[in-house]
């Protein structure tokens, strides 16, 4: 059979193929070594950073273990500081219940000796305010002077208004005292009992009132033996409400003016009250 000769593509030099193959297999094996480098070398790389990390790793945990090892060591040394903290605040508890105590037995102590305090001013002021012998006036039969104003009358009505004040019957004693110094203004326990009414005034809280009902008695009775006991309770009325001046005024009056009555003793006493 006639041999047929292939036909030669135009721009295709026969032979050329095969020279392209053998140049692709040879850059192919002069890099596949290189791929086989790099790889080895990637994963070297690899287990290098895996080798730091767990280096790092290991680093963290023992710093977390002794991060751990101190916060377990603050804490059992701020348990110990809160049980000594508890001992203390129980120990001082009971201190200060101690003290409580003593002060509440001071305390009772105290207003013991002050309830005595008040008895002891108490007496005192209703021994000022302690009416005269209510019968002064029973002259004996030839007396000169003769009996007071008003006689059994006067008396009658004193006695009576002296009674309801010592039984706290404030209103009805007013008014008795009222009645005898309208009948009688002249008689000579007038005084006293304008004495008792600037002191049922006090008691009943008008004080200015009361201040010019103590005065009234040294403007109308300038000799009787209450001036000394009113001027002493206006004194003492102008330090409560902290008027001192006037208080030091009246209060040294009644020193100077009468300084052996018992006025003039408890007004030097409330001299030292005045700031």
């Amino acid at each position: 059979m006639p041999r047929v000769d292939r036909e030669v593509l135009p721009g295709r030099v026969p032979g050329a193929s095969r020279g392209l193959g053998i140049r692709l297999l040879l850059v192919f094996a002069f890099l596949l070594p290189l791929a086989a480098c790099a790889t080895k070398g990637d994963v070297r790389d690899l287990r290098d950073e895996m080798r730091a990390l767990a280096d790092r790793q290991e680093d963290l945990l023992a710093e977390l273990e002794r991060l751990q090892w101190v916060t377990q060591d603050s804490i059992r040394q701020q348990s110990r500081m809160l049980t000594s903290l508890r001992g203390e605040l129980g120990q001082r508890i009971l201190d200060v219940h101690d003290q409580v105590l003593e002060l509440q037995a001071l305390t009772g102590q105290s207003q013991q000796v002050l309830a005595g305090l008040r008895d002891q001013l108490e007496a005192q002021r209703r021994q000022i305010a302690q009416p005269l012998d209510p019968s002064p006036w029973d002259f004996e039969a030839g007396d000169p002077d003769g009996p007071p104003e008003g006689g059994g009358a006067a008396r009658e009505i004193y006695n009576t208004a002296v009674t309801q004040f010592n039984r706290g019957n404030l209103g009805t004693a007013r008014r008795a005292f009222e009645d005898f110094l309208e009948r009688f203004p002249n008689h000579q326990l007038a005084p006293d009992a304008r004495y008792f009414l600037a002191d049922i005034m006090v008691q009943e809280g008008d004080e200015d009132q009361a201040i010019e009902a103590f005065l009234r008695i040294q403007e109308l009775h300038p000799t009787a033996p209450r001036v000394a006991s009113a001027l002493y309770r206006v004194g003492v009325l102008h330090l409560e409400r902290e008027e001192y001046d006037l208080a030091e005024e009246y209060l040294e009056r009644v020193v100077n003016t009468y300084p052996d009555t018992e006025a003039a003793e408890l007004a030097e006493e409330r001299l030292q009250d005045i700031p």
